[in-house]
């Protein structure tokens, strides 16, 4: 093949599309990374740069032949890729390729083509079958990455999941008043690179609650239950204020088991707290439940408090939304299980790499008090030599829950620190 194919035979052009739900932006994430091998086909790939131009050097799984592409065109303005076979094929004199992501509604359209000419008809013509197949074998892996799926898996009791991606496992744990939803963006933003999966808690959503009362423990089982169910030992772990303080303390009681630590909006939950703040916290939200009102009644009031000044519409209904869906059983029962700590952290154990993030105008984790703990962790590092990461940021303008009011600069954070702890296989994160 060479630089500039001459015409020998009439071309034949080969094109598949396939719609994903997920925003352009993130496909394009993928798609646009000319040298990062995500085709499930690639069993290598390297990029290179020749007399200027970028390409891209891969191998398929069982298939001898070392195959070159130089990338004609990029634009991530236009979320578009062309790029030229080079070498690699012994029946064409071309082969040059283009894919495109299209914003579509609320999703993405990605559509691949090639046109393809060679002196043999009959090899062209099988050629061409094969690049159809090839750009399917893609698209149908990308979709399947990408998008969110929701699942109840019995383990042994029903736990609600929202999930998407494939890789190391991220487990998202979300609030009191939360709910796997919350963590929408945060998945999809994790999908090109990891396997990122956000629970329903005990009682909420698509979960059961447990028999009896709902203790620290029935939460770590369900850690257990889905890493298990994943087949991994260690896991990321990402919490949301009740949900920092449960990732928190699983990595307390279980360190080998996290890989790496990301807490907003809390930590050490009421581990710490005197007895009379613990009390007057317990009063205050069961309260209503006792009046006979339910979550959904005092969701208007909550969420006055836990905003911040600059909380989105569509991030202020988000929170609404989830904390109406919850049963008054199920909040009482959390209540009563973030009230009732059963040890207090010992941030020794506390090895692996650690950020803490919190939104500007928090009033129930304020920046000054999780910086504090943040330089805790970090004090206890230094004592016992650990060289494990410990990071305090403040997103400006959110209130508690920051990943909602502020998904860009919370995501570039989340993806930022996870991009250094990922194995070098997944970890393609800009």
């Amino acid at each position: 093949m060479t630089d500039t194919p001459a015409e020998t035979s009439p071309a034949i052009q080969v094109q598949c599309t396939e719609w994903i739900d997920a925003p352009a932006d993130l496909v394009w994430t993928v798609v646009g990374d000319f040298g990062s091998g995500w085709h499930p086909a690639m069993e290598t790939c390297r990029l290179e740069m020749t007399n200027g131009a970028a390409e891209r050097v891969f191998t398929v799984a069982g298939v001898s032949t070392v195959f070159r592409e130089r990338m004609l065109f990029h634009s991530d303005t236009e979320r578009m890729l062309s790029y030229r076979m080079m070498a690699g094929s012994t029946v064409l004199d071309r082969y040059d390729a283009t894919v495109r992501v299209v914003a579509d509604g609320d999703g993405a359209k990605v559509v691949w083509s090639a046109v393809l000419a060679g002196q043999d008809p009959d090899a062209v013509a099988e050629s061409a079958s094969e690049t159809r197949e090839i750009f399917a074998a893609g698209l149908g892996f990308l979709k399947h990455r990408i998008e969110m799926r929701s699942l109840v898996a019995e383990l042994p009791h029903r736990i609600g999941q929202l999930s998407a991606g494939e890789g190391e496992l991220v487990l998202f744990l979300h609030g009191i008043g939360g709910r796997k939803e919350n963590w929408r963006q945060q998945i999809q933003a994790l999908a090109p690179h990891a396997h990122a999966v956000a629970l329903d808690l005990r009682g909420y959503g698509e979960s059961d609650l447990a028999f009896g009362e709902l203790r620290l423990e029935d939460h770590f089982a369900d850690i257990h239950a889905v890493m298990a169910a994943y087949g991994v030992e260690r896991a990321h772990l990402v919490g949301m204020s009740y949900g920092s303080w449960m990732a928190a303390s699983f990595a307390h009681a279980y360190p080998d088991r996290v890989t790496s630590l990301l807490l907003s909006g809390g930590c050490t939950g009421m581990s710490e707290a005197e007895p009379e703040t613990v009390r007057a916290f317990r009063e205050a939200r069961e309260a209503p439940l006792d009046r006979g009102l339910t979550p959904a009644d005092i969701a208007p009031d909550v969420v006055r408090m836990l905003k911040g000044p600059q909380c989105p519409p569509t991030a202020e209904a988000e929170l609404l939304a989830s904390m109406s869906a919850i049963r008054p059983e199920a909040y009482r029962a959390a209540v009563r299980c973030f009230t009732s700590p059963p040890f207090r952290l010992d941030f020794a154990r506390f090895v692996m790499p650690v950020l803490m993030m919190t939104g500007e105008h928090d009033r129930l984790a304020p920046p000054a008090e999780i910086s504090g703990v943040a330089r805790r962790i970090a004090a206890a590092r230094a004592m016992h030599k650990s060289p494990a990461e410990v990071r305090f940021e403040v997103l400006p303008g959110a209130g508690h829950l920051c990943n909602l009011e502020a998904p860009e600069s919370y995501n570039r954070l989340l993806t930022g620190f996870l991009s250094s702890h990922l194995s070098k296989a997944e970890a393609h994160i800009d």
